[in-house]
């Protein structure tokens, strides 16, 4: 008989569809995998964002502090020059 063995083919189309499945099932879990990824770093971008706002915040903050030292070293000294002049 000439041809194809059919065991073989039958075997043949088993392995593949064995082979298939398995990339399915794993293209699945990677599917997966790569959402929960995403969403874990869509996290972490929203914290950064956060953390940098937070920052410059507090940049604002320390040089409202530093101005309102200054002014009140000037106020201290004038205060202090007047009373000089008094005596």
């Amino acid at each position: 008989m000439r041809g194809y063995s059919t065991s073989e083919v039958d075997a043949f189309l088993e392995q593949v569809s064995n082979a298939l499945e398995e990339v399915l099932t794993e293209n699945e879990n990677l599917s997966s995998r790569l959402k929960q990824v995403e969403g874990e770093l869509d996290k972490f971008n929203r914290i950064e964002q956060t953390l940098r706002d937070a920052l410059v915040v507090a940049q604002g903050t320390a040089e409202d502090v530093v101005r309102t030292a200054n002014r009140k070293r000037i106020i201290l000294w004038m205060q202090q020059s007047i009373r000089q002049k008094k005596f």
